[in-house]
């Protein structure tokens, strides 16, 4: 009986210590002055304090507008770029060509034409057959193949057939105007392309 009053004693005086709030005493040790304390070392020691992101740095392409532009169009802009250079050839060809002289000229042509034929295949049923640059192009190698046409012709003709001087000046006079028409559109595209490339636009 003895040993059941002190264990209820017990039980009573540890409801009432808890109860009260009683149990350690002192103080409780400063966690937020330690990690600064922490900080302050690192920093004397040069070492710079951790930064969480708060973003990724690279932009995924459906979130940004321009991004997805230059993805969409960027191997339209990448075919111009090789046919900008075939052109650049091509005309300075044709600023130094004279009449009697026109084989360099025609394999030039025919590697344009190759080239454009290739654009056009790609790009026909596309958003880029509508703008200027694709419509430019296309009309450009009209010109250079009824041109270098033209001058094939003739020169066949010229050894079958016996013709004047006159006949032979008349037919130059209309090349030459064939030409001079394939030169411009050569240089009216080279100029929409730099205008393009500088502005950012096709």
């Amino acid at each position: 009986m003895k040993f059941l009053s002190l264990l209820k004693f017990l039980i009573v005086f540890l409801i009432t210590v808890v109860a009260s709030g009683a149990g350690y005493v002192g103080e409780l040790p400063n966690l937020t002055s330690s990690s600064e304390q922490s900080q302050q070392n690192k920093e004397e020691k040069g070492i710079p304090p951790p930064i969480m992101p708060l973003a990724p740095k690279n932009i995924p392409t459906i979130y940004g507008g321009t991004i997805i532009r230059q993805n969409k169009y960027s191997k339209y802009q990448k075919d111009i770029d090789q046919l900008e250079e075939k052109l650049v050839s091509l005309k300075k060809a044709m600023l130094v060509t004279e009449y009697n002289q026109m084989q360099i000229f025609c394999a030039k042509v025919n590697l344009v034409d190759l080239y454009v034929s290739y654009i056009k295949e790609k790009y026909a049923n596309k958003p880029e057959r509508y703008y200027e640059s694709y419509k430019k192009i296309l009309v450009m190698d009209r010109n250079l193949t009824d041109a270098t046409d033209y001058w094939r012709t003739t020169r066949q003709y010229m050894r079958m057939i016996y013709k004047s001087v006159g006949e032979r000046k008349r037919e130059e006079a209309i090349f030459k105007k064939k030409f001079d028409n394939s030169l411009q559109s050569v240089e009216i595209v080279l100029e929409l392309l730099k205008d393009n490339m500088e502005k950012g636009s096709f």
